[in-house]
């Protein structure tokens, strides 16, 4: 029985338990990791990385292959004129979306780094937008090339090829040959093909962005902060009593004085006199 000396009207003291206790209440409750997020953001920041190294790769090649040393200035020029730097701008950022999805569903209780990556991914679903409006009409004007000597190779007594004098993709047949370009046809050829794989790939990082997006908001949420256990500990003159509590506490419908076992008021005493009454101390 603790001592009558003890005053009536100061409240308990808070042993290390109690301060043990308020700490795991206070504590932020997320919610719990999710397997399938982890599973597709792993799978959408691969994608996207690997999509961001397509369109870097097709860029340097379209300025750097050693086909396109041209020995004429008006292909050169006319490639030239259709390069827009996109491994810089478009391939870089690109490719460190992916790595933030990447890591985003791998440490899924990252508040920060969730937010990063879906910031880094609306950004680049923008950066799409302009590398289709770029590089979309060189890709129409090569392929629109790479399929007019198509039609003509598949017609019945044409051949398609590079004429040795003019080095110009033309179409031999039994008639009047058919000049597909200006340029030679393996080069038409490989740049219909960069130019597509540049466009395709910018148009799978929105895709993969897009999904990366919907499944943050879906998946990985984080709920409001909550008290998933507590105790009440009441002190009066006569003893201190502690009672765990079996629900979140509420500073609303908790009871104003602080109950007995018995369900008697600690303000009542034996002696008929009344102490004064002390509020619950949820933590």
């Amino acid at each position: 029985m603790p001592s009558s000396s003890h005053s009536r009207d100061h409240p308990p003291s808070f042993s290390p338990e109690l301060y043990q206790d308020r700490r795991i209440m206070v504590k932020r409750n997320m919610k719990e990791k999710s397997r399938s997020a982890l599973c597709l953001l792993v799978f959408f920041g691969c994608a996207i990385m690997f999509f961001a190294l397509v369109l870097i790769g097709c860029s340097f090649a379209i300025n750097y292959d050693e086909d396109f040393d041209f020995d004429n200035d008006q292909l050169e020029a006319k490639i030239q004129s259709q390069f827009n730097y996109n491994q810089y701008w478009a391939g870089v950022p690109f490719f460190v979306s992916g790595t933030l999805v990447l890591f985003s569903g791998i440490f899924q209780r990252s508040r920060g780094l969730t937010m990063t990556s879906v910031i880094f991914c609306v950004v680049s679903v923008a950066l799409t937008l302009f590398v289709l409006a770029l590089d979309g009409p060189s890709f129409s004007y090569w392929n629109s090339l790479e399929r007019s000597k198509a039609y003509w190779d598949s017609k019945s007594g044409y051949s398609c090829g590079t004429d040795n004098a003019s080095k110009a993709c033309t179409c031999v047949g039994s008639s009047s040959p058919q000049k597909i370009s200006d340029y030679e046809c393996n080069i038409v050829r490989k740049l219909s093909a960069l130019y597509g794989a540049l466009v395709a790939s910018a148009i799978m990082v929105t895709l993969f962005s897009k999904a990366t997006i919907i499944v943050v908001i879906k998946s990985l949420s984080w709920k409001p902060q909550i008290y998933p256990s507590h105790h009440s500990y009441y002190n009066s003159a006569d003893e201190f009593y502690v009672e765990s509590g079996r629900r979140t506490p509420s500073y609303i419908d908790m009871p104003a004085v602080a109950k007995r076992p018995n369900g008697n008021d600690y303000s009542e005493h034996s002696n008929g006199k009344r102490a004064t009454p002390y509020r619950n101390y949820p933590f």
